[in-house]
């Protein structure tokens, strides 16, 4: 599973003005699981989360993906 760019779910977000504890309602994703993920101290279990949290913040899976060292554009 790649890394997910946690800094920038938070500002998104943020900037559709979704509270932390309103986004676990609509991801059905736990808020401590939510707030390691936005603080880099951890990550989705599945795609299947990711795309909850794309569809929540209203843009595609793969934008909140990070490119992975070394991987082929």
């Amino acid at each position: 599973m790649p890394a997910v760019k946690g800094k920038e779910i938070r500002e998104r977000r943020q900037v559709l003005g979704i509270k932390l504890a309103e986004f676990s309602e609509l991801t059905r994703v736990r808020y401590k699981t939510l707030a390691n993920i936005e603080s880099k101290q951890g990550q989705p279990t599945s795609i299947e989360v990711v795309h909850r949290l794309a569809r929540v913040l209203e843009c595609k899976a793969e934008d909140l993906l990070a490119e992975s060292d070394g991987a082929a554009a």
